[in-house]
C-alpha cells in the first residue's frame, strides 16, 4: 500500500487512457481486419469504447472548467463505467455462441444510466457510492461467470476470469475504505483498470482466435453444401476407427451412390440437383446413431462409417435410411445403391484400401440394378427395392 503514495494520480490517470485508448485501437483493427469473421467482438469493442470514455470524463470536467463550463463528470463516469463491463460481460457470452440482442443491451444501459444520475442527484454522496460499488461488484460477477465458462477450453478464458476474479476482490475492498485515503483508493482504482484494460484484451482476442481456428478447422473438414464431413474430415476419424477394429472392435463402411442423379440434373437444374444432396444428408443422419459418422465422398457418393457394426447389421442400417427415403413425399424421389464392407471379413484385415476398395467393388454391383444394397460379393445379402 505505501507503494501507491509514490504513484503521481494525474500522471496515473494519463496512463490509464493511454493504455486503454491503445487497446481500443488493437480491438479495432482486428474487427476491420477480420472483418465479418470477428463480428462477435463488435460487443466487446463497444463496451471497451464507453471503458475508455469513461476515463475521459475526469480531464474533460476540468478542461469544461478552465473553458467556465459545467461537466458532471463523476455523475457521467460511474454510469458509463457500469455499462462499458457490462457490454463486455455480454461480449464474452456472445463468444461462447449465445444470442446477445444489442437492442436490449442498449435499452439496459440507458436504463442504468437514467437511474443512476437519477440517484446521484437524490442521495447522500456516501450511500450513492456504496449503490454504485453494488452494482459494480454486481456486473463483476457476471464477468467472471462468463469468464469462467470460456476459462473451460481456452487459456485466454483463464486470463480473463483471472483478471476478473482480481477486479472484483479489489471492488470489495473499497467497501472498507476507512484504513485508506480517497487518493489511495483512487490510485488503487486506476491500477486495477489498467490490469483489466490490458489483459481483459489479450484474453478476449485469444479466446476469439481460438474460436475462428476451430470454425476454419471445421470448415476445411466440412462440405460446404451438405454440411456432411468432407474426405479430408473423415479419413482421420474413419483412421482412428480402424485402430479400434485391430483390437477386436466390428467396423462397417457404407459406399452410397444417388441413382439417376445426373438426370435429376439435366431435368431440373444443379439447384435442385444441390437440394437433393441435402435432403439425402438429412435423411441419411436421421437413420444412423449418434457415434456413426457420415461423409461426402464425392459429387453424389456418401460414405457411412458404422462402428461396432458387423456387416449384417450395416446392410439393415443402408435399408433404414432407404425406408427414411421412400417416407419422404418431396420430389424428385431419392434413391441410392450401395456397398457394404466390414472389418469382420478376414480378407480385408483391417486395412483401409482393402475395405474401401471392398465396398467400391460391391457398390458397382450395386449399381448394374440400381436401388440395391450389396453386402457381399456373391450378393447373398442383396435386397432389390422395386
Amino acid at each position: 500500500m505505501h507503494a501507491l503514495t509514490l504513484i503521481d494520480t494525474p500522471a496515473l490517470v494519463v496512463f490509464n487512457i493511454i493504455l486503454a485508448s491503445a487497446m481500443g485501437v488493437v480491438l479495432l483493427v482486428t474487427r476491420l481486419g477480420l472483418d465479418t469473421a470477428a463480428v462477435r467482438l463488435d460487443t466487446w469493442l463497444i463496451g471497451a469504447s464507453l471503458l475508455i470514455l469513461s476515463r475521459l470524463m475526469t480531464p474533460l470536467e476540468e478542461v469544461f472548467a478552465f473553458l467556465g463550463l459545467h461537466l458532471p463528470g463523476m455523475t457521467l463516469m460511474l454510469p458509463l463505467m457500469l455499462c462499458g463491463l457490462y457490454w463486455q460481460a455480454m461480449g464474452l457470452r456472445g463468444l461462447r455462441g449465445c444470442e446477445v440482442r444489442r437492442s436490449r443491451l442498449l435499452c439496459h444501459s440507458l436504463l442504468a444510466g437514467a437511474t443512476v444520475v437519477a440517484l446521484d442527484t437524490v442521495l447522500d454522496i456516501t450511500v450513492f457510492l456504496y449503490i454504485f460499488l453494488a452494482g459494480l461488484l454486481l456486473v463483476g460477477m457476471l464477468l467472471l461467470r462468463e469468464a469462467l465458462m470460456l476459462a473451460r477450453r481456452t487459456w485466454g478464458g483463464r486470463l480473463l476470469a483471472a483478471t476478473a476474479g482480481l477486479m472484483l476482490i479489489s471492488n470489495l475492498l473499497l467497501l472498507d475504505t476507512s484504513a485508506a485515503s480517497s487518493e489511495q483508493v483512487a490510485r488503487r482504482g486506476l491500477l486495477v483498470e489498467m490490469l483489466w484494460a490490458l489483459f481483459s484484451t489479450a484474453g478476449f482476442l485469444q479466446c476469439l482466435y481460438q474460436d475462428l481456428r476451430e470454425k476454419l478447422a471445421a470448415t476445411a473438414m466440412t462440405d460446404a453444401l451438405t454440411g456432411a464431413l468432407n474426405r479430408h474430415g473423415l479419413l482421420p476419424q474413419l483412421e482412428r476407427e480402424l485402430a479400434r477394429a485391430r483390437r477386436g472392435q466390428p467396423l462397417s463402411v457404407v459406399l452410397c451412390d444417388l441413382d439417376h442423379f445426373k438426370k435429376i440434373n439435366d431435368q431440373h437444374g444443379h439447384d435442385v440437383g444441390d437440394t437433393v444432396l441435402k435432403r439425402f444428408v438429412a435423411r441419411a443422419r436421421a437413420g444412423l446413431r449418434r457415434s456413426d459418422l457420415l461423409g461426402r465422398w464425392g459429387g453424389e457418393e456418401f460414405l457411412f462409417v458404422l462402428p461396432d457394426t458387423a456387416a449384417a447389421e450395416a446392410v439393415r442400417v443402408a435399408e433404414r435410411v432407404r425406408a427414411n427415403l421412400l417416407a419422404d413425399s418431396a420430389l424428385p424421389p431419392i434413391r441410392f445403391s450401395a456397398g457394404v464392407a466390414s472389418t469382420t471379413e478376414p480378407a480385408l484385415q483391417c486395412d483401409l484400401q482393402r475395405l474401401l476398395s471392398c465396398a467400391d467393388r460391391r457398390l458397382y454391383i450395386a449399381k448394374q440394378q440400381r436401388d440395391r444394397v450389396v453386402g457381399n460379393d456373391a450378393g447373398a445379402l442383396d435386397k432389390h427395392v422395386g
